[in-house]
């Protein structure tokens, strides 16, 4: 198809959601959901650290050493297995999404999302560092960048009526 490179470059341009989007979702919950996304994004990557490690070592996600005893199940092996294939599937779409979103992040988003999202540091540091920002001068960049996370993901709230 070749409107996926048309797509592709439609969201590789770097935009701010503004305050007419924003005000239509409760940003404090959808904060509260970015922010778990993203500690389960963590986890996830790091559990399948562990699996490729183990897989590189030539080991199964089953002890090798139980493969012959009495106690060896073939169906608890296929669901350890299939677990594993689940977590790979879910780590590169995540991957993937996190990849995409770079990409329509603005400099400041990217710090946000760096220094605040991923890496847990104050927002009055990142403000500091962006130059002496005040909170109000911070929320446009905060509230487009979570928001944006949060559509791609579907974990944005709406405000209720």
């Amino acid at each position: 198809m070749n409107n996926i490179k048309e797509f592709e470059n439609m969201y590789s341009e770097c935009y701010v959601l503004d305050k007419v989007i924003w005000d239509k979702y409760d940003m404090k919950q959808t904060k509260v959901n970015v922010v778990e996304l993203i500690r389960n994004y963590k986890e996830l990557k790091s559990k399948y650290i562990h699996l490729a490690a183990s897989n590189e070592l030539g080991l199964t996600a089953h002890n090798i050493e139980n493969i012959h005893s009495k106690s060896f199940s073939k169906n608890r092996f296929n669901e350890k297995i299939d677990i594993q294939i689940e977590m790979e599937k879910d780590l590169k779409i995540k991957a993937a999404i996190f990849e995409k979103l770079n990409k329509c992040f603005t400099e400041n988003e990217k710090q946000y999302y760096d220094y605040c999202l991923q890496n847990n540091k104050s927002e009055e540091r990142l403000r500091d560092r962006l130059g002496g920002l005040s909170k109000l001068g911070l929320l446009p960049i905060k509230n487009s960048c979570v928001l944006k996370i949060a559509l791609a993901f579907n974990k944005a709230v709406t405000k209720k009526k």
